[in-house]
This record gives structure tokens, C-alpha cells and sequence, in this order.
């Protein structure tokens, strides 16, 4: 097996097309780790907003879009 490898290897051409899969396929399981820690960050170690210290100041409004039926009136409600 590893002679046959190294045999294909050994071509200029073969060689190439095997070093490229390889980055290919490196690139492609980075990505997928990547995306994979984001997505744990994202969903169990970010703290959450406080959205009432943040937005919740004397005298504030807001917009509902839809606030006529709904959830959007359930809001406004």
C-alpha cells in the first residue's frame, strides 16, 4: 500500500491533485471546527444581553411592526 502511494506520489501531476485534496480537506475540517466552537460560544459561555439596562431608560419608546394582531399586539399589550 505505501509503496503504491509513493509510487503515485512520485508523479509531477499525481502529486499535485494529492496536495491539493489534502488542503482541501484540511480546509474543509477547519471550517467545520471553526463553525463548531463558534456556535458553543454563541449558545453556552456569551453572557446575555441585559436588554433593560441597555434599552430600558426614562422616557424610552419603541416600535412594534404588526402590534394589531398577535404576537405584536401582545407586545404592545
Amino acid at each position: 500500500m505505501q509503496d503504491k502511494l509513493k509510487d503515485l506520489v512520485a508523479e509531477p501531476y499525481a502529486a499535485f491533485v494529492f496536495g491539493f485534496c489534502a488542503l482541501v480537506g484540511v480546509y474543509t475540517v477547519t471550517r467545520s471546527t471553526l463553525s463548531l466552537v463558534g456556535s458553543f460560544n454563541r449558545h453556552f459561555l456569551r453572557r446575555a444581553y441585559n436588554m433593560h439596562q441597555r434599552y430600558g431608560k426614562q422616557h424610552s419608546w419603541a416600535v412594534v411592526t404588526g402590534g394589531s394582531d398577535g404576537i405584536g399586539l401582545e407586545i404592545c399589550h
